[in-house]
């Protein structure tokens, strides 16, 4: 089911933020069973998303592994280019994304923007990190050898991200990771993955891959 037209009368972008209550394709059948996110205040239904398990969490890393190569395949300077586009869209939709998570967790407004410029600002600094994965020289036994340490992105990271800060702790989570060149699967709390998939609906616009495969971010319940 769509989200709840009361909630989208509430933002600025509905055609954006929309589709949010639809999963990426994985590749392989999505469970049937659902579960619904509810307005802790109202107790209305926001939304109905599938209720995902152990085929679609394995679908999910699939697809980030196969996006991982051309992930750490960029630059540090192109991935904190990324970084720093998409803490700009958040900044620009704040309003939208503080609804939302409002809406789903209960949090008052001006909390929730508080938080949203929190998940920004995550996103901002490991923007700026991401041009310092610096290497280094390590002092030899012998004379007749060199220690260098090289810093590479070790693969697929799974992240799950509690009910009470879901979109900082989303960015607190994910920002490091994909600074350092590693792809994502995300497990947000059942009780607001909205603001999760609000952000990531955000993300696609902000990836800077002409030359490679933009890196994927599944969302799994």
């Amino acid at each position: 089911m769509p989200l709840c037209l009361p909630m989208i009368r509430h933002l600025k972008s509905p055609d954006l933020f929309g589709p949010i209550d639809r999963l990426p394709a994985l590749g392989t059948r999505i469970s049937e069973r659902t579960f619904e996110v509810l307005n802790p205040s109202t107790c209305e239904v926001l939304a109905e998303l599938p209720d995902m398990g152990v085929e679609e969490t394995c679908a999910a890393i699939d697809k980030a592994y196969v996006a991982q190569a051309g992930w750490a395949g960029l630059t540090a300077r192109e991935r904190s280019d990324v970084l720093w586009r998409w803490h700009q869209l958040i900044i620009d939709h704040a309003d939208d994304l503080a609804a939302i998570l409002t809406a789903e967790m209960g949090k008052p407004l001006a909390e929730a923007k508080s938080e949203i410029s929190h998940a920004a600002a995550y996103l901002q600094w490991y923007a700026e990190e991401a041009n310092r994965v610096y290497g280094e020289t390590i002092s030899a036994p012998s004379m007749d050898r060199r220690m260098l340490v090289i810093k590479q992105p070790i693969g697929v990271v799974g992240t799950i991200t509690p009910w009470n800060f879901p979109a900082s702790m989303v960015a607190r989570k994910i920002s490091p990771a994909l600074a350092a060149g590693c792809t994502i699967v995300l497990k947000p709390a059942e009780q607001t993955p909205l603001v999760a998939g609000a952000m990531f609906a955000l993300a696609p616009s902000g990836w800077l891959s002409r030359r490679r495969r933009q890196p994927d971010l599944c969302v799994r319940r």
